[in-house]
């Protein structure tokens, strides 16, 4: 029997929605499929680039070392960095080893037991900037940053020949003189660069500046000393990153007394102003020289005061001296073991005349190795044609 027209065009146009339904969805079925991995696809997180502290002798200023990281980290989220202490070595070990692990940079200070140092030594070759301050020279050897390397080709551990040059200069055969005369050249070492070309000695201006704001203490100095290993080292754009304030500068050494408001350089002055304000000292008062860690009198630690006080109190006249530390015995023997009091700092005159001497001496090298550079390509010339 056959169907009516209309019938048939209605079974037409019924057929023809179904197709089209099915169609339409074929055609969505790809793009609820892609929803779904999409749902379920997360990027992996981008890697932080990583910075591993770990402090000796100076456990003490664990607590600014953290605060002035937690700054940095807040400011620039995609650098990580891990404070320690040498004893975290023995008490969390993996936890730290972790950290060196993944790390870009390693920063050491004030390093000397020597199992520690063993053990931090076989676990940074794979770090590739490594900043070990007024550690043993063992750990400092390990230095590197960029081309610069306290012991370049596995040599044997100290300054790098072109500065062992420039000590023997000024410096003592006494050993203890020589480490001295090292730190002396690490702290004017900033000053001696500025007068040098901007494209010279790129890496040991870093790894002088970075010493320079470690040195000086303080935590605005120690998140800039962050801000810049993270700027020159291109852990983060720079674009991206504050601004790094000028180091704020404490004298290497010098006398001190809670009623003061500012340093005294010599034990001359201070015995001179003490016994000016304290009318109760006399001739046969006992006077105690007292060595203070001179990044404990910049942290502000109280038992300063509190031992100047108890002192007193017993009618001890005290004679605090702050110093570095690895250059005690110096201080000791110039200015608290001689007959008459010596000049055991260079003065301001003479540290001018040592920047502009060394500077020179620098620029000499150079020149020296250029013209030596030229004369081996003309020879090389002349012993190809002839």
């Amino acid at each position: 029997m056959q169907l009516s027209q209309s019938w048939m065009t209605r079974l037409n146009l019924h057929k023809r929605k179904r197709m089209q339904s099915k169609i339409q969805v074929l055609q969505d079925l790809p793009v609820v499929k892609e929803a779904k991995i999409r749902a379920n696809f997360t990027l992996p997180p981008t890697k932080k680039k990583s910075i591993v502290f770990i402090a000796g002798f100076e456990a003490f200023n664990i607590a600014l070392y953290r605060k002035a990281a937690d700054e940095v980290m807040k400011n620039v989220p995609s650098v990580n960095i891990d404070i320690f202490t040498d004893l975290d070595i023995d008490q969390q070990p993996k936890t730290v080893e972790k950290s060196l692990l993944s790390a870009e940079v390693l920063f050491s200070s004030l390093l000397f037991d020597f199992n520690k140092i063993q053990w931090i030594k076989s676990h940074i070759s794979n770090i590739p900037t490594r900043f070990c301050f007024e550690s043993s020279l063992e750990l400092m050897s390990e230095t590197k940053v960029g081309e610069f390397q306290m012991a370049p080709g596995g040599k044997a551990a100290g300054p790098p020949a072109p500065i062992k040059a420039i000590l023997k200069q000024f410096g003592s055969k006494k050993e203890e003189d020589s480490h001295a005369g090292y730190l002396n050249f690490l702290k004017i070492g900033p000053k001696l660069l500025q007068l040098l070309p901007a494209d010279q000695f790129k890496d040991l201006r870093i790894w002088l500046t970075v010493y320079s704001y470690w040195n000086q203490g303080a935590l605005d100095n120690i998140i800039s000393m962050f801000y810049i290993i993270i700027k020159e080292l291109n852990l983060e754009k720079a674009s991206l990153l504050p601004t790094a304030k000028e180091v704020i500068e404490t004298p290497q050494n010098g006398l001190l007394h809670p009623d003061l408001n500012y340093y005294i350089s010599s034990p001359k002055q201070y015995i001179e102003w003490y016994e000016s304000t304290h009318p109760w000292v006399t001739t046969s008062t006992p006077r105690v020289a007292v060595l203070l860690y001179r990044k404990h009198v910049v942290t502000g630690l109280s038992y300063i005061k509190e031992l100047i006080t108890l002192m007193e109190d017993d009618h001890i006249m005290p004679v605090p001296v702050f110093i570095n530390g690895v250059e005690a015995h110096t201080i000791v023997r110039d200015l608290l073991t001689t007959t008459t009091e010596q000049v055991s700092t260079t003065t301001t005159t003479d540290i001018h005349l040592l920047i502009i001497y060394t500077a020179a001496y620098i620029y000499f090298i150079i020149y020296l190795s250029a013209f030596y550079s030229y004369f081996s390509k003309i020879r090389a010339i002349f012993s190809d044609h002839f």
